[in-house]
């Protein structure tokens, strides 16, 4: 179903100059945009509202972004999430893609910056495009929309998520280099192992012995549809 204009955006940030200009770049390139200045305010608005996508600053007083989106997604919200950090050092990167953001942004940034990483998300985020549709276990994985129907139940492929998921079905049986996937999402391989326990997570019965996504020690990993 296509958004109206780019989208609707929460904006957490507890900073309400950033905040404001964030809001103010946002609507300048169509979005509607909403602001929380707290982790608590954010959760009353997206109890009220639905939104397409989340900006949040990383270091809030009281709960700091990183637990309200493992919070959020925990209790099964997949609204896309952006994080803002002044942190751009490797841990910072790989703690954002643990908790379950799609995308993470060091400050200070350039507000243009981060309006077309808000675009690029949302254009691999909505369904309803007609893809290939694969079938492994109970899940039947849209290869356009980053959607995974496992047992009737809608499952939300992060960004990066689908980027590796949809790499690897569309060769499986082949072994795809640990290497060439960090290259693809322009990541560290430790990146990749982090999305790949995700993926395992959303698809895998028992995660710890997947099915599906075989690590090939040293190397990389294969899918196996398990027919």
């Amino acid at each position: 179903m296509p958004l109206a204009d780019n989208g609707h955006v929460l904006v957490i940030d507890d900073d309400a100059k950033i905040a404001k200009l964030i809001k103010t770049f946002a609507e300048r390139d169509d979005f509607t945009a909403d602001v929380a200045h707290s982790a608590a305010e954010a959760r009353t608005k997206l109890a009220a509202q639905k939104y397409d996508i989340m900006i949040v600053d990383k270091m809030m007083p009281g709960e700091d972004g990183i637990s309200l989106i493992k919070s959020l997604r925990a209790d099964g919200n997949n609204t896309p999430a952006i994080i803002l950090t002044a942190d751009g050092t490797d841990n910072a990167k790989f703690e954002s893609l643990e908790c379950g953001a799609d995308d993470f942004l060091p400050k200070p940034f350039n507000p243009r910056e981060l309006t077309l990483r808000m675009r690029i998300i949302l254009k691999r985020s909505i369904a309803g495009h007609k893809g290939e549709v694969i079938t492994f276990g109970p899940n039947k994985y849209d290869t356009s929309s980053g959607f995974i129907n496992r047992n009737g139940k809608l499952v939300r492929l992060t960004t990066a998520e689908h980027a590796v998921l949809k790499r690897l079905v569309e060769n499986r049986g082949e072994l795809i280099l640990r290497d060439d996937l960090a290259k693809k999402l322009k990541s560290e391989p430790r990146s990749v192992d982090v999305l790949i326990t995700r993926i395992r997570k959303k698809i895998e019965t028992t995660p710890k012995l997947p099915e599906f996504v075989h690590t090939i020690r040293h190397k990389g990993y294969r899918f196996i549809t398990g027919e």
